[in-house]
């Protein structure tokens, strides 16, 4: 048998290019060179690489930066501030008013009916019903998925169906949709030297316009106050007497109280319109109305068998402001307004408002203001986010010892932040507390 062996030579490095030049041909300049890689002219790159065009051209990239930065500044400032962004639960609330009724008779007559009707559409995952004293109320919680809209459409087109069903002192129902955004954002205090009627007046007729053409309000409600309310306080006995029905009398008040346009006149000169004013003017108007005949063919007055009064309205919410009397004002905000803004706008009119009606000593109490916890809250998140910032960039300096890596960090960190404003403002998204 064979045995083969194996045997290592060393070689030196300098003695290598001498072994290959008796092993490999010379080509004719003397000279080895390394093959050319395969020519990619003409061809495009698959990818780009970023890295290597910001090193090649930071100049664009500089550019491209600052524009962006430029446009998230502004659309930061553009973007609504709000506290938690638009949600919509899927839930449905429907009101019904029934003056003088009790809870049997609301939930007999109004909630049972409304129940029947609405609980065949679909969509509908639960149906909560209280009946109480001249109200109805029932929530309608619907599947997650369920489209809102349609379904108030299908209950309203439902309870239209049934509405002519109801005693005629039934008031239309009300169908409402819970909705975040829709809550008040300021809540106000009036009061002022006047008192009664007189101020009631004041507040809704002089006041509240002023602050419902604001931009940004939706909606400005009041709550309290004494309204002015003309009484027929009718007496039993003499109806008896008379011989006439309360039903007559309401009639008759009714037909009386109008104003309406009867027609137009036309001449060579021009059109005349005619409209009949039938509206009282005074009390005595009231007392002196024809309300029927008695049986020798005399008129018989309001004045003959009611005593009218000018009161004002029994009050059902009861407003006071350092236990003095007030009226309450509620202000909700537009859909897509900006609530701080529009917390802004209304608080400079009060204080114009103050001004203009300062002999009627009119001064307004902010009970609750919304927007200013809204302010402090986006404020403390961008606040937090700049400290987070410095402090990766001091750990940066601390512990790597680089200065550049650390202004690194203090340039792409808030130029990145400040970008994504431009995509929120183009989505139509606000700035609240889980956007930031």
């Amino acid at each position: 048998m064979r045995q083969h062996t194996s045997q290592r030579f060393y070689i030196p490095a300098k003695e290598l290019p001498r072994l290959l030049s008796h092993l490999l041909p010379l080509p004719e300049n003397g000279q080895y060179r390394r093959p050319r890689p395969p020519s990619t002219r003409g061809r495009q790159p698959s990818t780009v690489n970023i890295t290597a065009l910001s090193i090649r051209r930071p100049s664009l990239i500089i550019v491209v930066f600052a524009v962006l930065t430029f446009m998230g500044v502004a659309s930061y400032f553009n973007l609504p501030i709000e506290m938690v962004p638009k949600f919509s639960p899927p839930v449905v609330t429907i009101i019904t008013i029934y003056p003088g009724a009790s809870p049997s008779e609301v939930e007999n007559t109004v909630s049972k009916p409304i129940e029947d009707a609405i609980s065949s559409l679909e969509g509908i995952e639960q149906i909560q019903v209280g009946s109480q004293e001249n109200s109805s109320f029932i929530s309608v919680e619907l599947d997650q998925g369920a489209d809102i809209d349609k379904s108030v459409q299908e209950m309203q087109r439902k309870i239209n169906q049934i509405q002519s069903n109801f005693p005629k002192e039934v008031r239309t129902p009300v169908i409402n949709k819970f909705a975040l955004d829709e809550l008040p954002v300021v809540r106000l205090a009036v009061a002022g030297n006047l008192t009664g009627p007189a101020f009631y007046d004041l507040v809704k007729n002089r006041v509240l316009p002023e602050i419902a053409q604001l931009k940004g309000v939706a909606q400005v409600s009041i709550l309290g106050g004494e309204e002015r309310e003309i009484k027929i306080n009718i007496s039993s006995d003499r109806l008896e007497q008379y011989g006439l029905s309360l039903i007559q009398v309401t009639q008759a008040v009714q037909t009386a109280n109008l104003d309406f346009p009867t027609g137009k006149v036309t001449g060579t000169e021009g059109q005349l319109r005619i409209r009949l004013a039938g509206k009282f003017l005074s009390l005595d108007d009231i007392r002196n109305l024809v309300v029927g005949k008695s049986r020798f063919g005399s008129s018989i007055y309001i004045k003959d068998i009611a005593e009218v009064q000018d009161g004002v309205r029994d009050p059902e919410i009861i407003c006071r402001t350092d236990g003095q009397p007030a009226v309450g004002l509620v202000i909700r905000k537009q859909g897509d307004a900006n609530a701080v803004d529009m917390a802004n706008l209304v608080l400079q009119r009060l204080k114009v408002l103050e001004k203009n009606y300062a002999s009627e000593g009119l001064h307004f109490n902010v009970v609750a203001n919304s927007s200013t916890f809204t302010k402090a809250a986006t404020d403390a998140v961008i606040h937090d986010l700049f400290i987070a910032v410095l402090l990766v960039a001091l750990v940066m300096l601390l512990f790597l010892h680089s200065l550049r890596n650390a202004l690194i960090v203090l340039v792409s960190i808030p130029t990145s932040i400040v970008s994504t404003f431009v995509m929120m403002r183009v989505f139509g998204y606000s700035l609240n507390l889980l956007s930031l």
